[in-house]
Order: structure tokens, then C-alpha cells, then sequence
């Protein structure tokens, strides 16, 4: 699992190409000392075209905005289950 923090409140995650597809990509909002998890995704997941954007003179990325995350129950059972470690 990898965390990705950003203190923009409307942030999207963001994954890059080289990201694995087997991690689980967690969303952290927030600064000094005041987080939210705003839910999670898969690599493989979140590597969808028409999330791929690039700016300024950035290598290209996946920007997963925050409602297309899976909740955290559903990462919570996947853990359960013994299908995340």
C-alpha cells in the first residue's frame, strides 16, 4: 500500500505509469496535523485513460478524482479476506 497526500481538499490521487499495478493507492487530504483518508485504489485500477492528464511540463498521470475511490470498508475487507497484506 502507498499513501499520496495532498492538501488541496478537492485533490485527486494520482498515480503514475510506473506506479505498480499491484499497490493499493490510498488518499490523504489535508496539512498540519489535520488528515482525511479519502479513499483508495489499485494501480491497476486507477491507470485508466481518461484519467490521464499531463501539466505543465510533467510527465503525464493518472488523476483519479475523489469519488470515483473505493471506500475504506472495501479496503478494510480486502485485508480481512488476506487478499491485501
Amino acid at each position: 500500500m502507498q499513501v499520496r497526500l495532498t492538501d488541496k481538499p478537492d485533490g485527486s490521487l494520482i498515480v503514475r505509469e510506473g506506479d505498480s499495478n499491484e499497490h493499493e493507492f490510498i488518499l490523504v487530504i489535508g496539512s498540519e496535523g489535520r488528515y482525511r483518508v479519502r479513499g483508495w485504489l489499485s494501480g491497476r485500477d486507477a491507470k485508466q485513460r481518461h484519467w490521464l492528464k499531463s501539466y505543465g511540463n510533467r510527465e503525464p498521470a493518472y488523476f483519479v478524482p475523489q469519488s470515483d475511490l473505493k471506500s475504506l470498508e472495501a479496503l478494510r475487507a480486502l485485508i480481512v479476506s488476506g487478499e491485501v497484506r
